[in-house]
């Protein structure tokens, strides 16, 4: 991956591998995610807020990935994303899973600003003026 926006070190941690001692594909996902929470606080976009009852958040709304090589239980590796996309009330990011030269999953995940209030279902939320222009310029000119 070309000017990664966040990069990380990552063990294969057991309860994440099977009994082969092999990594679950679910678990790759979770380091993809947990990568890009780290770079959204380091860049200061908050996670949860609560709001006059209402609870705005981050669900996924397209999740896509390929799986190139095994990775065991114990060994390291590096996730590196990039943020590719600023919608309305978006946010889309490329994730590479990798141990030393070696890609072991790459893809990318969409996820929406949405607001979940007691009423019912989620609605989208657009994007601050001011999230939007910090989000843009790491887009253009990266973090």
């Amino acid at each position: 991956m070309d000017n990664p926006h966040h990069v990380e070190e990552r063990a294969v941690a057991f309860s994440d591998s099977d009994a082969a001692g092999v990594v679950h594909f679910t678990a790759l996902l979770r380091y993809a995610e947990d990568a890009e929470h780290r770079f959204l606080a380091r860049v200061g976009v908050p996670l949860i807020l609560r709001e006059n009852g209402d609870i705005i958040g981050w669900p996924r709304v397209h999740a896509q990935f390929d799986f190139r090589a095994p990775v065991r239980f114990g060994e390291e590796g590096t996730v590196a994303l990039r943020l590719t996309r600023v919608g309305e009330s978006s946010l889309t990011f490329r994730y590479r899973v990798a141990q030393l030269d070696t890609v072991v999953a790459e893809g990318e995940m969409t996820a929406v600003q949405a607001c979940i209030g007691p009423d019912g279902p989620g609605r989208s939320v657009p994007l601050s003026e001011d999230l939007r222009a910090r989000l843009e310029t790491i887009l253009r000119h990266g973090s």
